[in-house]
């Protein structure tokens, strides 16, 4: 079974931030492994296992998904 999930959210940015949340793939573990896919990790395991997140800036994207 295929799930969609699509997340959107608005927040006041004076800096270039861009970044993306997928589902993670099997092929994309393998490219991890492979040290060819670098993913920001937010500290969540369930999230972290579950998604892959990719960005602009490390930092400001772990602080914004920060509990």
């Amino acid at each position: 079974m295929s799930t969609s999930v699509k997340i959107e959210f608005f927040f006041k940015n004076h800096d270039v931030l861009m970044f993306k949340i997928l589902p993670e793939s099997a092929g994309d573990k393998i490219k991890k492994v492979l040290g060819r896919l670098k993913e920001i990790k937010i500290d969540q395991s369930d999230f972290d296992d579950m998604f892959l997140i990719r960005g602009s800036d490390e930092k400001k994207i772990k602080n914004l998904f920060r509990k």
